[in-house]
């Protein structure tokens, strides 16, 4: 091995180890815009989920008035209109 093999592979070895802080550097602001992004997507998540509870537990009581309804209707009690449906 030549003066020359050296010399480049010293400043091939130079390179490297000033690239790596630089890649550990961009590695941490990426891992940190990751956890950010995974943070807000959480708390969209939580939200939508709470929405949809929020639906659910209408059609839920829309069902139930429903049932009562023609569990009425069956007994023979005269039917409940409501104001919603007249206007």
């Amino acid at each position: 091995m030549g003066v020359d093999t050296w010399v480049s592979l010293a400043v091939l070895m130079t390179a490297l180890a000033g690239c790596y802080p630089a890649m550990r550097r961009d590695m941490g602001l990426l891992r940190g815009e990751v956890k950010s992004d995974f943070n807000t997507l959480r708390t969209e998540m939580k939200e939508q989920t709470s929405a949809i509870n929020t639906r659910i537990d209408r059609i839920d009581d829309r069902i139930t008035t429903l049932d009562d309804r023609i569990y009425g209707l069956a007994i023979g009690l005269k039917p409940i209109i409501d104001e919603r449906e007249t206007a």
